[in-house]
C-alpha cells in the first residue's frame, strides 16, 4: 500500500496510518498576513505565556 494518496474527487492529500488512510487536515501552504488582531494576540502570547509561544514555534504553527 502506498505511504501517500490524492483522491482526485476533492483533491486531499492522505496519509497511511496503520492500514487507515487518514486525511492530511494542516495544510503547510497557508501563507497570509495576520492583520494588526493577530499581531497583537501573538504580542500577549510571546508576554504572558511564553512556553505556549515556544511550543507553538516548535511545532511550525509559528514563524515568528
Amino acid at each position: 500500500m502506498k505511504k501517500y494518496i490524492t483522491d482526485e474527487k476533492n483533491g486531499l492529500d492522505y496519509t497511511l496510518i496503520n492500514g487507515v488512510y487518514l486525511p492530511n487536515l494542516i495544510s503547510n501552504e497557508t501563507n497570509y498576513e495576520i492583520g494588526i488582531w493577530g499581531m497583537r494576540y501573538y504580542d500577549y502570547i510571546k508576554e504572558h505565556h511564553p512556553s505556549f509561544c515556544t511550543s507553538l514555534r516548535v511545532q511550525c504553527k509559528l514563524l515568528y
